[in-house]
């Protein structure tokens, strides 16, 4: 699919003036982001645990969390952690679960089945209450379940809620919430993950109990944290940004068995750490970036909930024997291939009944089956909006109601659409960009025709394009190994700070070859003169990027790529992994 390139202007050459220390190319990267005053640029460079991250106090009502926590462990009261099955549930609870276990608790954790929905239930409830539980720290869910809350308090528990989400209509009756979310709070990050949240709540606990921890202890909970905040695709600006590259600093030299195994297993090694100025605590990682916990570890986690049960990713964070965590380990690279496998064959089913032509016409996928797991139906839809650029609704059938995952795109507000069909839905959620939905299957072919009609309102018949918004268009002569240092400075990227997308103009393919064990990508060799000299680089486009029989040999093409740098028989060198490509216009 074509792309609207969206190339950012220049910036005033006044700037290189006022901020000689820094590259030209990296105040433009700042620029583009909107970072320009002095105090804003150094704020961004110089990340500083003390400076940046907030006091767990500054959350309201965290004294009273303290307070009831406090309570129980000087009464001996049987807590219970209600976890979430993804891996911002996993990790926060493994965060609380570590800090109760240290002060002498031996909490009970439940994290409940995909099957029976998100969120706290009642047969769990009633389960802890059986079980003498008396008081329940929920992390990653809670804020909407009023009815489950209310039940909770008839059996005599007190429940802390600690998320991050949006709260409901009603606000559940708990004995605390921690949540920025709050209405009236004014922590000043809104965006925490819930495991960000779980960090709070710890930290506070570390500061009560100071005797059970060496100093600077929490910091050890890190590596959770920027697993959590990545996998959860919050923004990395602000707090998050330091809780994260923090995070990676322990992800470097991670204490747990299990993420260390992990990492081994997925074939991450030579992870180092390199000071820059230890002083103005400014350090890179190798080998550990937003990519390895978005496209390594993030997904293993997460497959354990999506094919089976998240038991299996907290036992690898919790564990401390050898054998099990290589066992455990192993076991989730097969669920993630079993995932990878099951979603790219549901695609590709999917795919061979879309009509181009309807796509066009009715700006929007819908599809169903009884064979689509409900824990990837999420992705599937992802896959397809991102491939046509549409919102796509895709739904797992069963007996008599099919519960689904949407996913939209920037022209279209999700949560909006799913609003004007509800009276065809038993229960909607979600956000701007994403969202979930349970319909009875009797009204299946009534909120079908309600979403095609809300969506064409909307878009009409303007003709969707993806926008690529590339950062700075460069010289052959400007791109080299040294371009690396100046990329690190602003990370890590993600959400909120998006890696930099750079453009080549009037490039000429001088060679085209096939590689990959299906040859599924290409490999190129691009020429360009520039100051009388001949400039070459390498290109690389995998699958799914347009087609490769548009690519020609001898013919001149602009790119839009991101860089990649590696080492080749103790060769450093610059790789352009290609996002889009057109003719050139010269």
């Amino acid at each position: 699919m074509n792309k609207l390139w969206a190339i950012a202007p220049k910036i005033p050459s006044s700037r290189f003036a006022k901020f000689p220390q820094y590259h030209p190319l990296l105040l433009q990267l700042l620029y583009n982001r909107g970072i320009k005053t002095k105090k804003a640029i150094e704020d961004f460079l110089s990340i500083d645990y003390a400076k940046d991250v907030n006091d767990p106090y500054l959350l309201s009502d965290m004294k009273k969390a303290v307070f009831r926590i406090k309570k129980a462990i000087e009464i001996k009261e049987k807590i219970a952690i209600f976890g979430d099955y993804d891996a911002d549930g996993i990790c926060a609870a493994t965060i609380i679960n570590d800090v109760l276990k240290k002060i002498g608790i031996v909490p009970i954790v439940y994290i409940p089945e995909r099957k029976k929905g998100y969120g706290m239930n009642n047969e769990a409830i009633q389960e802890l209450a059986n079980n003498g539980v008396s008081l329940i720290i929920t992390v990653d869910c809670g804020v909407g379940d009023y009815q489950e809350i209310v039940l909770a308090n008839k059996l005599g528990i007190d429940v802390i809620i600690t998320d991050h989400h949006l709260f409901s209509a009603k606000t559940p009756p708990a004995y605390v919430i921690l949540n920025p979310k709050k209405k009236n709070e004014t922590y000043p990050n809104k965006d925490l993950s819930a495991t960000g949240v779980a960090y709070k709540l710890a930290t506070a606990l570390i500061k009560e109990y100071q005797d059970h921890f060496k100093e600077g202890e929490e910091k050890w909970l890190l590596d959770l944290v920027s697993i959590a905040t990545v996998a959860d695709m919050m923004p990395l600006l602000n707090e998050n940004r330091t809780l994260v590259k923090y995070g990676f600093l322990v992800l470097a030299k991670t204490r747990r068995l299990g993420i260390k195994t992990l990492l081994k297993e997925a074939g991450v090694k030579d992870i180092k750490v390199k000071w820059i100025d230890k002083a103005q605590s400014r350090f890179l990682i190798e080998n550990i970036d937003a990519y390895t916990i978005g496209f390594v570890i993030g997904p293993r986690l997460n497959a354990a909930g999506r094919m089976d049960h998240a038991n299996t990713a907290f036992y690898l964070l919790n564990t401390s024997s050898r054998q099990e965590a290589l066992k455990l380990a192993k076991e989730l690279n097969r669920k993630n291939q079993a995932r990878q496998t099951l979603q790219k064959k549901i695609i590709e089913q999917i795919k061979k009944t879309l009509d181009s032509a309807e796509i066009e016409e009715k700006k929007v996928i819908i599809k169903g089956g009884k064979d689509y797991p409900k824990g990837i139906v999420g992705l599937i839809s992802g896959k397809l909006t991102d491939e046509f650029y549409v919102p796509s609704f895709i739904y797992k059938k069963e007996k008599n109601t099919s519960r689904g995952s949407c996913r939209g795109i920037p022209e279209v507000n999700i949560v909006d659409i799913l609003k004007q069909c509800s009276s065809c839905l038993e229960d909607y959620g979600g956000h701007k960009a994403a969202g979930g939905f349970l319909v009875k299957n009797s009204n299946i072919k009534k909120l079908t025709e309600c979403l095609e009609k809300s969506v064409k309102e909307i878009i009409g018949d303007k003709k969707l394009l993806p926008k690529l918004n590339i950062d700075a268009k460069l010289d052959f002569q400007d791109i080299s190994y040294g371009l690396k240092k100046t990329l690190e400075e602003l990370a890590p990227f993600g959400q909120g700070n998006r890696e930099p997308i750079f453009m080549i103009e009037n490039a000429l393919t001088v060679e085209k070859k096939a590689i990959g064990k299906k040859g599924q990508h290409l490999s190129l060799r691009l020429k360009k003169i520039e100051n009388g000299k001949d400039c070459y680089l390498r290109a690389l486009l995998f699958e799914n990027t347009k087609t490769s029989k548009e690519i020609e040999v001898l013919k001149h093409y602009d790119f839009a790529f991101v860089p990649l740098f590696d080492e080749w028989q103790g060769k450093k060198r610059v790789t352009l992994k290609i996002l889009d490509w057109k003719l050139s216009k010269n």
